[in-house]
Parts: structure tokens; C-alpha cells; sequence
């Protein structure tokens, strides 16, 4: 990662100091891990860490930029807003998703913030080839972690049991779990997000599972609706109408493609079937360090995509008392289309 590159980037943009507070933002810009720190930047010179004494050794390790490490013991903003005064001013820049006491005890210190939509999201956007290649891997991982427990998805065996076998699979091949495992068969699979239960798996029924493992910063994600037998005509059917809104959508994302014009057009498709009303989430969100980040693909998202952007493709169909079915790839976008990242197939 060129980290050095990332921090001139920004710092460029900048006329007064910018304060990154979001764990994704903080480790694109430095590679810190941990679950609080705070980097001052400012239009020139050295950035400035924060952390109190539980990261000070972590922030040594992994910090891939020079930087001030400043350890605070009691308020953070009092030595945030000595930073900032020494530097000839009181002007702050502030991520917008900073809560508002925060923003208030800048306040009080003496600082003038300004909340702005942190730059760095804008970024993270578009990946490079190194972080394309850790998507990747994280794809690997999640594939191979569910081809190994693939076998044991028969009658009698619990969503949690599934959940918690393909949460061990990921971590043995290497990877970390990068969000809560969904495991839900039959009538419960008609809840997008279902937290695994004791509701076991049944002959002639399905499962849909979505998954994804991270590896080195780098998340996957991927569902996949498997059925325990010989497929009914009406989930053949609707199976069907999914896979291909799946496969029209991939034929439209592409750099210069509004994200809004692309679920509407895969709305449309469903709305011949009468199906676009059990469509009930957007079509697709970015994926890097976090698993859902920018640019969103649904109905209100103008979001013009762009080269290198990676986004998952997750159309869906959800009947209250008879279940959903939901397939979820991740794709590169490309000049004149995309590129599809996993090659697990759809069974």
C-alpha cells in the first residue's frame, strides 16, 4: 500500500487541519488497526496520533506513516486542540459522522470544527490493485471455508451449527469473520438480515447463507440459497427470476453507470412477474475495509460509478410464509463493464 501517497493526497486538498476519527478511515490512511485513535493531519507537516495507553504500543507496531504519537491519559480534545493552536489557528475540519458531544468539547477547547463529509470515503471508493488482490483473498477464504462445510448441510442440523462451522472454516484457512454469519432456511429465509437459530435444516427446503471472510483489512461477501433435495417448480421459478436479474444487472454496471438507474432497471425486470415488491433492500453496496461502504446501489444513490470500484450484485426475492432467495457476487468495475471477483457457483 502506498501509504506515503494516500496521506500527500489528502493533505494537498487540505487549508486547515482535518481530524480522522472512523477506524476504516484511520487504517486506509496509516494501517492502524485498533478500535480507537484520532489523526490530526494538517496542510503541511507531520501528522499527529492519539491514542491513550491501551493502543500506544499497537500504534508503534502499526503505523506505516511518520507521525507524532501523542498518549493521552484523561481528555483526548484537550490535546487535540493544543495540537491544532500550535499549528497558528483554531479552523478544524471533522469527519460528519462525529457524534455530537465531541463536536461540542472541540467547542469548548477553544476550537472553531466544521463538520464535512470526511474525504477519505471518497478515496476508499476506488481500490487498487493491491487491495483488489486482498478482496480476493478474502473471496478465497470465504469460498473455500463454505465448499468444506458444504457437504454437511443436511436435515436435522441447525442454522446456528451451519453459522458457526463456516465462522470456524474462515478462521482455520487464514481470514478473520467480517460480519455477523446469516443462516436462515425455510419460511425465516424471507428475512434479508436473520440472526441463525435453532431451526434446523429440512428434506425438500433451503438455506440461504451469507457470509465473507477478511483477510489482511479486506472484506468479502457473498450469499449463496442452497436446496436440500429435488427443487419445487416455484422455487425453480423464482430462483430463476433472481439469477437473471442478477445477470442484467451485471450487463449494465460499468464506469459512467448511475448506481439509482441500475437497481430501477433490475426493479423493473422483477415488476414483470410481479416480484419487485418482495425486492426488499437495495441492489448492491461497496466493499473494502468495511462491508458496507460507498457507493450504495439502490433506488436513491446517484452515485456515478467508476474504474476499480468494487460492489456486490445482491438481488433478492422475499415472500413472507414461504421464504426468499437472495444471490450475492462481488464485481470490479471495469471501463465497459465489470468483472466478477468470487467463482463460487450459484448452485
Amino acid at each position: 500500500m502506498n501509504w506515503k501517497k494516500r496521506i500527500e493526497t489528502l493533505t494537498q486538498q487540505l487549508e486547515v487541519p482535518f481530524l480522522v476519527t472512523h477506524p476504516a478511515d484511520l487504517f486506509y490512511l496509516s494501517g492502524f488497526t485498533g478500535s480507537m485513535g484520532f489523526l490530526l493531519l494538517f496542510p503541511s507537516g507531520q501528522p499527529v496520533f492519539f491514542c491513550d495507553g491501551r493502543y500506544s504500543t499497537q500504534a508503534r507496531e502499526e503505523l506505516k506513516i511518520p507521525a507524532q504519537i501523542v498518549e493521552f491519559r484523561h481528555q483526548v480534545v484537550t490535546a487535540i486542540a493544543e495540537k491544532v493552536k500550535e499549528s497558528g489557528g483554531k479552523e478544524l475540519l471533522v469527519d460528519e459522522k462525529l457524534s455530537l458531544a465531541f463536536f461540542r468539547s472541540l467547542e469548548k477547547e477553544g476550537l472553531h470544527p466544521q463538520s464535512v463529509a470526511s474525504p477519505v470515503r471518497n478515496f476508499r471508493m476506488r481500490k487498487s490493485l493491491e487491495e483488489v488482490q486482498r478482496i480476493k483473498k478474502a473471496l478465497e477464504i470465504s469460498e473455500k471455508a463454505f465448499q468444506r462445510i458444504l457437504p454437511s448441510l443436511k436435515p436435522g442440523l441447525r442454522e446456528k451449527d451451519v453459522a458457526i462451522e463456516l465462522d470456524y472454516q474462515m478462521r482455520i484457512l487464514g481470514g478473520e469473520v467480517a460480519f455477523p454469519t446469516i443462516v436462515a432456511t425455510g419460511k425465516r429465509s424471507a428475512l434479508p438480515h436473520a440472526h441463525p437459530s435453532d431451526e434446523k435444516l429440512r428434506r425438500e427446503s433451503w438455506v440461504l447463507i451469507d457470509w465473507g471472510a477478511r483477510f489482511e483489512g479486506y472484506c468479502a461477501d457473498l450469499t449463496r440459497t442452497i436446496y436440500l433435495g429435488n427443487r419445487s417448480a416455484e422455487f425453480r421459478r423464482l430462483f430463476r427470476w433472481v439469477q437473471d436479474a442478477q445477470l442484467l444487472a451485471k450487463e449494465h454496471l460499468k464506469a459512467g453507470a448511475v448506481a439509482c438507474q441500475i437497481d430501477e432497471l433490475v426493479r423493473e425486470f422483477l415488476s414483470r412477474e410481479n416480484l419487485a415488491q418482495y425486492f426488499t433492500h437495495g441492489l448492491g453496496h461497496g466493499v473494502g475495509i468495511e462491508i458496507h461502504e460507498e457507493p450504495a446501489l439502490n433506488s436513491q444513490s446517484k452515485a456515478v460509478l467508476a474504474e476499480n470500484m468494487v460492489v456486490t450484485v445482491e438481488p433478492g426475492i422475499y415472500l413472507p410464509e414461504w421464504g426468499g432467495i437472495r444471490l450475492e457476487n462481488m464485481v470490479v468495475i471495469t471501463a465497459d463493464g465489470c468483472v466478477t471477483l468470487d467463482r463460487l457457483n450459484t448452485f
